[in-house]
């Protein structure tokens, strides 16, 4: 919180916190000892130095209530009291029962007099390994939301939120040997097969696509073949000067890392697919855009802490980087587009903790090259079924629609489609309307992107992948997409 302007952040002891379950502390530090040696957590307990306590008498503006007592915590012309609550119980008793329940809690930032909602959010647990990295990723994202709410003080429409609900959490004992179980079962899988493992499904058509349908019907997908040791995803279609051609993230099982690649489609058919760009740090979703006549790319480049401008100079093959639009940030899956007379980018984030797809942040600019500044929400929103991008935003009978992935069952779970509703520097509502998940039209287990332009109708999904050459015909045959005979969940 010290890094809000002008903010200064002062402690004060409160009552003695509920008891935490039997073995935790144990749990905690074993955990630590096998995953985490030497490193600090969220949750470590704060010991501030003398010239951070508060002040009998100070002046604050805002206090932040984390005693998790039950009584309301503000009084009328008093400061503004946050309460954060899990599930609706405000203890760390909950939060920790919660976690060992198998269970990620929401997080409700709750007006300390009033116990009214102003903030709440959904943590993603995709980074958040036993009980030490659920409390990471929890605590991260509460610590997200207070810092929203004090940097740019709000009062939104009513939110839901969980009333409070009991969990009861497995012993630690348990919850230990089950993670265990499950790091040798996953450490078994990678001996016998490549894992993560994404393919790209593509078609050429003239009718309705995924967009216009909200499923995966018609025409059958077509799956651009890969050579095992690598896989491609993030697939984004162009046509440029008369030619059509689709940009994919280019995974190397062997080095840990992605290149951007091209793969062009002429009379019908796949081409080869062609490394294009590479730098130090990995590469994925490479966004197209054109602005004033020039094809560009924003390529995803999180570990650099930018968000990157390439520019086309010869297609599809030659690029140059010509501009960073973001530093100093963490960002992932950036996704452009234009309304209201401005330049509008999206992209979750993360600041060294938590999970890689719950926290939307959204930027505008007046031109492509910027300035850019971040939107009056900080941010959009923290919810790991919508916030991450999963393709272009299209226009559409005067609508802006979104695709996001659901990563609530894990990493691109699932796609979904948003109708974004308001949109200015200070407001941001969306609709989310369908969900789609892998089926007989696309086999697999996940589904995380959606792209199209003209007739190239692009998706991707994972699957899986053996190590043995020999094995993967017999895999590929399982996998073969068909046309699809039932429709998704629509579940909003």
């Amino acid at each position: 919180m010290t890094a809000i302007p002008g903010a200064e952040v002062r402690f004060r002891a409160g009552p003695e916190a509920s008891a935490l379950p039997r073995g935790v502390a144990a749990l905690l530090m074993v955990e630590r000892a096998l995953a985490r040696p030497g490193t600090g957590a969220l949750f470590d307990r704060v010991v501030p130095g003398a010239e951070a306590w508060w002040s009998a008498g100070a002046t604050v503006d805002v206090v932040v209530d984390l005693t998790g007592g039950g009584e309301p915590a503000g009084a009328v012309g008093g400061p503004a009291v946050l309460r954060p609550v899990f599930d609706g119980d405000p203890s760390e008793a909950a939060l920790v029962a919660a976690l060992l329940a198998g269970a990620m809690p929401e997080i409700a930032i709750l007006d300390g007099l009033t116990r009214q909602p102003l903030a709440a959010g959904q943590p993603s647990p995709e980074n958040g390994g036993g009980l030490t990295g659920g409390l990471d990723a929890v605590l991260s994202r509460t610590l997200v939301l207070v810092e929203s709410l004090i940097a740019a003080p709000r009062r939104p429409k009513p939110l839901a939120f969980h009333a409070s609900r009991r969990h009861s959490g497995r012993a630690p004992a348990a919850v230990l040997a089950r993670a265990l179980a499950r790091d040798a079962a996953y450490a078994a899988y990678k001996l016998c097969m490549y894992t993560p493992h994404w393919r790209v499904g593509w078609r050429l058509h003239e009718g309705p696509g995924v967009l216009e349908r909200h499923d995966l019907e018609g025409p059958a997908w077509r799956t651009l073949p890969d050579p095992g040791h690598r896989f491609f995803a993030d697939p984004f279609p162009i046509v440029w000067q008369g030619r059509m051609a689709m940009f994919v993230e280019d995974f190397d099982h062997r080095i840990g890392k992605a290149v951007v690649s091209v793969c062009e489609i002429a009379e019908g058919q796949a081409g080869p697919v062609v490394p294009v760009l590479e730098e130090a740090w990995h590469l994925s979703y490479p966004f197209l855009l054109v602005e004033d006549g020039t094809l560009y790319m924003v390529p995803e480049a999180s570990l650099s802490g930018e968000v990157p401008l390439y520019r086309c100079i010869d297609f599809p093959t030659r690029w140059e980087r010509c501009a960073t639009l973001i530093r100093g940030v963490e960002a992932a899956d950036a996704t452009l587009f234009r309304h209201g007379g401005r330049h509008w980018m999206m992209a979750v984030t993360r600041d060294g903790a938590g999970g890689f797809s719950d926290t939307l942040r959204l930027w505008h600019a007046p031109r492509l090259l910027g300035p850019w500044e971040e939107h009056g929400l900080r941010p959009v929103m923290v919810d790991i079924a919508t916030a991450r991008p999963g393709g272009t935003v299209v226009e559409r009978d005067g609508a802006l629609w979104r695709p996001f992935q659901d990563c609530t069952g894990g990493y691109g779970r699932a796609l979904g489609l948003a109708r974004i509703d308001r949109l200015d520097p200070d407001h941001y509502e969306e609709t989310v309307t369908t969900r789609i998940e892998a089926g007989p039209a696309w086999p697999g287990r996940r589904i995380h992107t959606l792209n199209r332009a003209g007739p190239l109708e692009c998706i991707d999904g994972s699957a899986f992948m053996p190590r043995l050459p020999i094995l993967r015909p017999w895999m590929a045959a399982r996998l073969r997409p068909r046309h699809a005979t039932s429709r998704p969940r629509v579940a909003f």
